[in-house]
């Protein structure tokens, strides 16, 4: 009887002779050096029961997750009339006085614009958050 398996590097099925079963040899399609199995492997390994209330509850989980994450992108309260941004994110001169709530705001709207792909509008409120930290 054959050892029958397949190559890990190129996939393609490989019959092997039960002499070889256990040492190294070379794939004839990529000539990659593989391991043979031993054709005395035993039997399958058994796996134990899926447990569905841990299926549920990871899917439970993922909604809540999805969820937040969805009210944070959606958050409504930014300031009226955002000041432009130095350009860089880097800014060397002196930090705004901005407070905590506004810088709150600025980073509400630096996660939604980051979620809907504006980068640019992205980096110009990034240039608004950076002064601030540490």
């Amino acid at each position: 009887m054959a050892i029958i398996f397949h190559c890990e590097y190129c996939g393609k099925k490989i019959e092997a002779a039960d002499s070889v079963g256990g040492k190294w040899g070379k794939c004839p399609a990529c000539h990659n050096k593989l391991y043979v199995p031993s054709s005395d492997s035993g039997e399958e390994l058994k796996l134990a029961p899926i447990d569905e209330t841990d299926l549920e509850r990871e899917k439970r989980l993922m909604a809540e997750a999805h969820k937040l994450t969805q009210d944070i992108l959606k958050e409504k309260d930014i300031p009226e009339g955002v000041p432009e941004a130095i350009g860089h994110i880097e800014t060397a001169g002196p930090v705004l006085d901005t407070s905590e709530r506004e810088l709150t705001k600025y980073i509400i709207m630096y996660l939604r614009l980051m979620a809907d792909s504006e980068l640019y509008e992205a980096h110009r409120i990034a240039g608004l958050i950076a002064p601030h930290s540490v």
